[in-house]
C-alpha cells in the first residue's frame, strides 16, 4: 500500500509540475526560465540544508532508541532514498540541461514542448527537494518532543 500512495504522490508532483511548466511557459516573463541556470546550485543548497536536517534528526532518533527497544533500520532506509533520489534528480537535471540543444536539433518537432518539459522538471525538482525537508523537519519535531516529554 505504501508503494501505491508513494507512486500516486510522484504522479501528483508530475501533473502539477506539468501545470505549473506549462503556465510559467505561456508567460512572457517565465519566472521559471529566469532560475534554470542557477537550479543546480539551488538544488546543492536544498540538499546541504537536507543533509544537515538529516544529522539532527538522526541525533534525536538515536536519543529515542537509547529509551526504547525499536528498530530505526526503516528510518535509515527511508533517509538513505531520499538522499539518493536528490542526488540523481541533481545528475538528470544537470545532464538534460546540457544535452538539451542536442535533443532539440536531432528531434526538432520537440521545440515547441522544450520549455514545458524543462519548466515542468525544474518544479518537479524544487517541490520534491521541498517536500524531503519538510519531512525532515517534520521527523525532527516530532522526535524532539517525544524525547522532552519523557524526561
Amino acid at each position: 500500500m505504501k508503494y501505491i500512495e508513494n507512486a500516486l504522490k510522484y504522479v501528483g508532483y508530475a501533473v502539477v509540475s506539468l501545470f505549473f511548466g506549462w503556465a510559467s511557459n505561456a508567460n512572457e516573463a517565465d519566472f521559471i526560465e529566469k532560475i534554470t541556470p542557477s537550479i543546480i546550485p539551488i538544488l546543492l543548497t536544498l540538499t546541504v540544508l537536507h543533509t544537515t536536517l538529516t544529522n539532527l534528526l538522526l541525533s534525536e532518533l538515536l536519543k529515542y532508541k537509547a529509551a526504547n527497544p525499536v528498530t530505526i533500520g526503516d528510518v535509515l532506509c527511508a533517509l538513505k532514498r531520499s538522499a539518493i533520489i536528490e542526488l540523481a534528480l541533481i545528475v538528470f537535471t544537470f545532464v538534460l540541461l546540457v544535452v538539451e540543444g542536442a535533443i532539440s536539433a536531432l528531434i526538432p518537432q520537440i521545440i515547441p514542448y522544450k520549455g514545458i518539459a524543462i519548466n515542468a522538471l525544474i518544479v518537479f525538482d524544487v517541490l520534491y527537494f521541498v517536500y524531503v525537508i519538510y519531512d525532515n523537519i517534520d521527523g525532527w519535531y516530532k522526535l524532539l518532543k517525544e524525547n522532552n516529554t519523557k524526561e
